[in-house]
């Protein structure tokens, strides 16, 4: 059986509404409930950016701010594979500051595969009808929690696409080949990490949506260049299609294919999701693509990574949201929020204005 990754302990300070809270953690299931804009959300946001660095609302950090205050702090204390540490994380308006068992990290990247684990929100729809970014954004928190190389080759390709995208509107094309190796080279790793991703995460999904009723659910990965059957001929085939597309590309301004324009095709009954699903279908689908991630990750490091569900029963009656907590209840340490306690067997906090009282 595998190990599992614990937070024990979560200290938050201006984080968003909560002005100061330490919370000690189950190991098993913690529910959060009270009503809207009470600072629910804002715990799994916490926590969540102890995973990632990042947050799932927003990408400006100076919104996680609580008003009126220079910066947020927090502080995570966490057991994995038998031994205790502590990751710290402050912003102040400028720069992020990590520090791992005290000692202040050169780079916030260390955060990412630190404390692994997938986050459910009423917004993962939008892997269903958002646009092609939401997924890609998907696979790409997805791979980097356990591939370091990829978050290495995802940076190297947003530099080297910036940089021919800076010489195409200048018309300086004599320097293209510079940057087009380097946006080969990368862009081929992300496109045959996400393909095996997609089919890793596919295996699982399918199951889960049996399990909510939904027997025609299918996904594939859908690149937009030519997926060889190495990787090196998958790097030439991106290079000489690069090369041979620089008028073209000229004329747009943009660098028009690779990894930035690739997409993940979702399907039911062979037709298109988003077309033909309800939104009660389309939310299932979601939850059977976020629970998939979590069996993808558990598999990548022989460990059970942390589950985040922020807000999801609220859209369902009270038998599918008992079953679904119930269901949970095999996914090791749980984080659930609603605006009702859920009959069930967990830890339960009851939360007002940002502070947080064990519901007994």
């Amino acid at each position: 059986m595998s190990d599992e990754i614990v937070l024990q302990e979560l200290y938050v300070r201006n984080f968003r509404n909560i002005k100061s809270a330490t919370l000690q953690f189950s190991c098993d299931i913690n529910h959060v409930f009270g009503k809207n804009a009470q600072g629910k959300t804002s715990l799994l946001e916490a926590i969540f950016f102890c995973m990632s660095g990042m947050s799932f609302r927003t990408s400006s950090l100076k919104q996680l701010i609580r008003h009126d205050e220079p910066g947020f702090y927090l502080e995570a204390r966490f057991k994995k594979l038998g031994v205790y540490q502590t990751l710290s994380i402050s912003f102040e308006g400028k720069k992020r500051r990590v520090a791992l068992n005290m000692r202040p990290c050169q780079s916030t990247s260390i955060i990412l595969g630190l404390l692994q684990g997938v986050v459910c929100t009423p917004e993962d729809l939008q892997l269903i009808k958002g646009p092609p970014q939401v997924r890609r954004r998907f696979l790409d928190l997805h791979i980097s929690q356990f591939e370091p190389l990829y978050v290495h080759h995802l940076n190297r390709f947003r530099r080297a696409l910036r940089q021919r995208n800076a010489l195409l509107r200048s018309q300086k094309m004599s320097l293209l080949s510079i940057f087009e190796y380097e946006l080969a080279r990368s862009g081929a790793y992300i496109a045959h990490k996400r393909k095996e991703a997609c089919e890793a995460i596919k295996k699982y999904a399918q199951n889960h949506a049996k399990e909510m009723n939904l027997y025609s659910f299918d996904l594939c990965y859908a690149p937009s260049i030519e997926i060889c059957t190495t990787l090196n001929e998958t790097l030439e085939h991106y290079r000489e299609l690069l090369s041979s597309k620089r008028q073209h590309d000229s004329k747009m301004h943009s660098t028009e294919f690779g990894p930035h324009r690739d997409d993940i095709d979702l399907l039911f009954n062979e037709r298109p999701l988003q077309e033909v699903a309800s939104e009660g279908q389309s939310r299932l689908c979601a939850l059977a693509l976020k629970f998939s991630e979590w069996d993808v990750l558990k598999n990548k490091i022989a460990m059970k990574p942390l589950l985040l569900i922020d807000d999801v029963v609220s859209c369902l009656d009270s038998e599918k949201r008992e079953r679904l907590v119930t269901f949970c209840s095999g996914f090791g340490q749980t984080f659930i929020t609603s605006h009702e306690p859920l009959h069930h067997n967990s830890k339960r906090y009851f939360v007002e204005s940002g502070q947080f009282v064990v519901h007994r």
